[in-house]
C-alpha cells in the first residue's frame, strides 16, 4: 500500500512516529462496500513510490489509481474481525454460510 512515514520531534524532544496509509476512489468491486479504498500498489508501481529523489511528485500519480478489481475479491468474515483484541489468523477465513 502507499504510505507515508514521518518522525516528528516536539519540542521537548520526544519523537512522534507516525504513518498514514493513502486512500484513493474505490474500483468496481469495492464500491460496493464503500467510496474509498487504499492506494495498493502495482508491482510494477513499487519502486517509484519508494524512490526518494523524484523531483516532480506528479511523476506519482499514475501510482496512486485505484487496483484493478478484476485482481481482488472480496468474502465475508466473522464479526469478530472488528474487534480491537481479537488478533488471530482466523480473521481472514471467510464466514461459513
Amino acid at each position: 500500500m502507499a504510505a507515508l512515514y514521518d518522525t516528528w520531534v516536539a519540542e521537548d524532544g520526544t519523537k512522534l512516529h507516525t504513518c498514514t496509509i493513502l486512500t484513493t476512489a474505490a474500483n468496481g468491486l469495492v464500491a460496493e462496500v464503500h467510496e474509498r479504498m487504499p492506494v495498493i500498489l502495482l508491482r510494477e508501481h513499487e519502486s517509484l513510490w519508494l524512490n526518494r529523489t523524484v523531483e516532480d511528485e506528479r511523476e506519482l500519480l499514475p501510482v496512486l489509481q485505484p487496483y484493478p478489481a478484476e485482481r481482488m475479491r472480496y468474502y465475508e468474515v466473522d464479526p469478530k474481525v472488528g474487534r480491537v483484541s481479537y488478533n488471530e489468523p482466523d480473521c481472514i477465513e471467510p464466514l461459513a454460510l
